[in-house]
């Protein structure tokens, strides 16, 4: 990655902490454990979602969970999360 976009991620980064901050708001969604445990994950610390029998996030740290939702209810909790806490004159 270049040093302007390594700034630029940065900046995108700080941007959306700074608006959680404002709005009250953490960087979590709702998921379940195949147990049936509940589980908060910081949607900002997933690094990739893999579909295999099960969904398996990885976060950042290398950590995976196995969750009973699908990749793409996992994506659609994430999206509907960001555009809660976008500004008003940018949401659709």
């Amino acid at each position: 990655m270049t040093r302007e976009g390594r700034h630029s991620s940065r900046v995108m980064t700080l941007f959306w902490m700074a608006l959680r901050e404002l709005e009250g708001g953490a960087p979590m969604i709702s998921v379940t454990r195949l147990n049936g445990a509940d589980l908060v994950v910081n949607d900002d610390l997933i690094e990739f979602i893999e579909r295999t029998p099960e969904t398996v996030l990885t976060m950042t740290e290398g950590k995976k969970i196995t969750i009973k939702e699908s990749a793409e209810q996992v994506l659609e909790k994430i999206v509907s999360f960001r555009k809660s806490i976008t500004l008003p004159e940018i949401r659709d």
